[in-house]
């Protein structure tokens, strides 16, 4: 029944919906497959992973400390095959020229929130420096949080961001073994004065993340939600399959 409901769980940030108890919102705003409507159901890897995780991991624990005979989500987690891709849109030129025009990138207001109000003040850290390294490298972003200063060195005379040492696992893997690489930096950071910024800092590039997660995600999972917001308040949420990981597809295109 659990399961059942989840499928038609809306997609939305709305607090006056999240606030309501889970069955009020299924019943004023579960989305029906069959009929057109405002809000996109849960994909099946967010039901996997996130709910149906959540409450395996409690059972889990409760198993662990004999608080129940069995764990009953197990057998009830939806399968992995059902996932569907998610594909990213690229931002386009225009979008582009948009994003890196905004205060943010020009100067803000102040250097809390958001940024979305011009002023004097550029402050050229993680926020700022995440978004030109993912357009410009085509890095995950998982992969430009955590890099060390040690990963910015010379290789027969170009600088390269070098991930061939990086693991499969643990809080600095990479996703696949093709994801070993080494990627030149290109001309247009070293303008900006990357090789600069990159020169003043000491044992992790970005020190204004956390590096002290048991995965990726750990490091940017901040990051991620503000630039979420950012893109809120600044315009750029029109497509809900436009995200950090939209800078990857531009630079691949």
């Amino acid at each position: 029944d659990f399961l059942l409901k989840l499928r038609r769980f809306p997609v939305t940030k709305r607090p006056d919906i999240l606030s309501l108890p889970f069955n009020d919102i299924i019943e004023k705003f579960g989305v029906d497959p069959d009929l057109p409507g405002p809000y996109k159901a849960l994909a099946n890897k967010t039901i996997r992973t996130k709910w149906f995780g959540s409450y395996n991991r409690l059972f889990k624990f409760a198993v662990v400390k004999q608080e129940v005979g069995f764990n009953p989500v197990t057998s009830s987690i939806p399968s992995k095959s059902l996932d569907e891709p998610v594909e990213r849109k690229a931002w386009t030129a225009g979008q582009i020229q948009e994003i890196f025009a905004s205060p943010l990138f020009t100067g803000s207001e102040n250097l809390r929130g958001p940024r979305s109000k011009p002023g004097p003040l550029i402050s050229k850290d993680a926020r700022y420096w995440l978004p030109i390294v993912g357009l410009w490298s085509g890095m995950r972003l998982d992969e430009i949080g955590t890099l060390s200063s040690a990963e910015l060195r010379l290789e027969a005379g170009v600088w390269v961001f070098d991930l061939t040492k990086r693991p499969l696992k643990g809080p600095r893997r990479v996703k696949t073994p093709g994801s070993r690489r080494l990627i030149p930096v290109h001309s247009r950071l070293k303008q900006l004065g990357f090789l600069q910024y990159a020169g003043e800092q000491t044992e992790w590039l970005f020190p204004d993340l956390r590096h002290d997660g048991l995965k990726p995600s750990d490091t940017t999972a901040a990051f991620s939600k503000w630039f979420g917001r950012w893109r809120r308040e600044n315009g750029f949420h029109s497509d809900e399959m436009q995200d950090f990981h939209s800078f990857r597809g531009t630079f691949i295109e």
